[in-house]
């Protein structure tokens, strides 16, 4: 965009005037960055609204990036920058005698994510929008982040992250999007007269999904994606009062990053965050696309769902739920569509970091999920025992006596993956570094401890009926693709210990 340094000195004045009703040198620097960074956003808004209708005008073929982490940084700086105009910005300021830098530092940095996942998750939004790619990523909008380390005495000390104590400067509340996500209660499956069931919820706890919207600005390009982040909120139902218990528990979904789950309620704050925001994602883009599509024959054609490892895996079934509850779609289109739509990236090959839901937790907290999981098991079951025995398919059952997933990540396919191309797994006894190395035409990106007893999967090229009959004998001349990026094809293997 085109802005001179006298331009910005009016308009940095008049907004700060507005704002405080206090001339610059009365104001304070988390004012001063305040005022800046709500001009800012003015700038960005135009772009922001032109994008998004000349993704619609078109139909552009969108991704949606769900991730439990995002970790962007300060954005002040970035987003003067990606504009053009942080130098006529940083002139400006300068002749105003402020410093921009200390003006820079006084943002908080968002705490909605923790490390490489949320970093991963963030350069991907960056890099979507500056090279023009329609990209939306789809998170939580965690009120504290996962801590702030701080020394006292000498020690050192953990400490709430409350990085939204001074607000946050980016986002705008879109209540008018607001979906329900439904927990509990029990499913009542009727046939209708298309001769698809027909469900009905009981007793269900409703939680309201509210989304936060931040502009993902590109480079010098005038593209500017959406970054979704979802806050629970108590339902405004008619003749229905919440308790202050009640209002708190649901505010706890999104309170706080990765919250402790050694024990059940912990465990179960977690299942309920990770189903919140894939819910409310997978809802809000159907909605989307159906607000300009009849019906759902295109879907695929037009959105693409990436999961950013294992948190929010229960898009797959929610999107399956989606379809053919409030879409009245057919199993076999259902399956057909999301086979198309989602794609995966694998982050640890390490089992204590992959997630196992107990059954009775997860079948009492997402009961018609639970329900469509089975009924992956079971066609899993259906096709593959009959050809390679029970003994070796009930290794990668979906849900065991013991143990439940949410997910079939050996149905996760690579993107443009057909149904004959199946991803299969390989549990191995032995070294994974050795057998990793043993991949004659493997590309490697990522490193892993030597672990016995680790499981791995790996998406082969070709129908694996040859991978299959020759289990723990890697052939020299298969070929192998291992990785993690938008369609990475390394899946994990959930333990059962």
């Amino acid at each position: 965009m085109s802005l001179t340094k006298e331009q910005f000195i009016t308009e940095f004045k008049d907004i700060a005037l507005k704002l405080y009703a206090a001339p610059l040198d009365d104001l304070s620097t988390q004012q001063l960055y305040q005022a800046l960074a709500l001009l800012t956003r003015s700038y960005i808004g135009q772009p922001w609204a032109e994008t998004k209708k000349r993704y619609d005008q078109e139909e552009t073929k969108q991704v949606f990036y769900f991730s439990i982490e995002f970790l962007p940084g300060r954005l002040l700086q970035s987003n003067l920058l990606n504009l053009g105009i942080l130098s006529e910005v940083e002139a400006g300021l300068n002749e105003l005698g402020l410093r921009p830098q200390k003006i820079f530092d006084a943002e908080a940095d968002p705490g909605l994510g923790n490390g490489g996942l949320g970093r991963l998750a963030s350069a991907f939004m960056d890099a979507m929008a500056s090279v023009g790619m329609a990209g939306n990523g789809n998170g939580i909008r965690y009120q504290y982040g996962l801590f702030k380390q701080a020394f006292v005495n000498g020690y050192q000390v953990e400490l709430p992250d409350d990085w939204m104590r001074n607000g946050f400067a980016w986002e705008t509340r879109k209540e008018n999007r607001a979906v329900t996500v439904k927990f509990g209660g029990w499913v009542e499956l009727r046939p209708s007269r298309s001769g698809n069931l027909r469900v009905t919820y009981h007793n269900t706890d409703d939680v309201l999904a509210v989304p936060y919207d931040v502009a993902m600005v590109g480079y010098h390009n005038q593209v500017v994606n959406n970054l979704r982040l979802w806050s629970a909120e108590a339902p405004i139902n008619a003749g229905t009062d919440f308790t202050l218990e009640q209002k708190e528990r649901i505010n706890q979904i999104t309170q706080i990053l990765y919250p402790d789950d050694s024990d059940a309620s912990g465990k179960q704050l977690r299942l309920r965050q990770e189903y919140f925001f894939t819910s409310a994602g997978i809802q809000s883009i159907v909605r989307h696309y159906r607000r300009t599509h009849n019906s759902m024959a295109g879907f695929a054609d037009r959105v693409a769902i990436h999961i950013n490892d294992t948190h929010p895996a229960m898009a797959i079934p929610e999107l399956m739920r989606v379809l053919m509850d409030d879409e009245h779609v057919s199993w076999d289109e259902a399956w057909r569509i999301t086979l198309k739509v989602m794609s995966y990236t694998n982050h640890t090959l390490l089992s204590e970091a992959l997630e196992v839901w107990p059954i009775d937790m997860f079948s009492g907290m997402v009961p018609r999920i639970y329900q469509i999981i089975q009924e992956i098991d079971r066609r899993f079951r259906l096709v593959f025992v009959p050809q390679f025995g029970q003994a070796l398919i009930g290794l990668r059952r979906l849900v065991t006596d013991r143990c439940g997933w949410p997910i079939s990540h050996q149905l996760v396919p690579m993107r443009s993956m057909a149904w004959p191309q199946f991803i299969v797994s390989c549990l191995k006894k032995t070294s994974c570094m050795t057998c990793i190395k043993s991949f004659q035409n493997g590309s490697i990106t990522r490193q892993t401890a030597s672990r016995r007893g680790v499981g791995f999967k790996l998406a082969i090229d070709h129908f694996p009926t040859f991978w299959i009959k020759k289990l723990g004998q890697l052939g020299e001349k298969t070929r192998w693709h291992c990785g993690s990026c938008m369609t990475s094809p390394m899946i994990p293997v959930f333990s059962t210990t």
